[in-house]
């Protein structure tokens, strides 16, 4: 919140931290953002289309959604670069997704998108060249 102009006639500025209509103005605003938060809150606890809760709704997006969450507390490598040495782990044909990210330390949102942003490094993924073709 900016201080305002001086006060007419005064000669003394307007100060933000003792008006009381600028601390009225700056706990409405705090009222607002906490209905806002709030509200989104609420929203994240249901699905849109359904109007189920999420940990009930059966579409795909609210399973993965659950999947992800019940990683959560396992993932410990939150916010660490991803390795070479990750890619054995990342790759392994025989491991599902949740299972992928509980020894990687990593959420199952993590781990699907390192699956495909490093896609290439997979030894299994075929390599195309330009024209859709193996150049190898």
């Amino acid at each position: 919140m900016k201080p305002r102009s001086p006060v007419e006639g005064s000669g003394l500025l307007h100060r933000v931290e003792d008006c009381p209509c600028c601390l009225e103005e700056q706990e409405a605003r705090r009222r607002q953002d906490a209905e806002i938060e709030a509200e989104r809150a609420e929203q994240d606890r249901f699905h849109g289309p359904t109007g189920r809760l999420r940990t009930t709704c059966d579409c795909l997006r609210c399973s993965g959604w659950r999947a992800n969450e019940a990683s959560r507390p396992a993932a410990v490598r939150h916010g660490e670069q991803w390795s070479v040495e990750d890619f054995p782990i990342l790759f392994d044909p025989k491991l599902d997704l949740p299972e992928r990210a509980r020894r990687l330390g990593r959420t199952v949102r993590a781990t699907s998108g390192a699956h495909s942003k490093f896609r290439e490094f997979d030894p299994a993924t075929p390599k195309e060249g330009p024209h859709g073709r193996d150049d190898q």
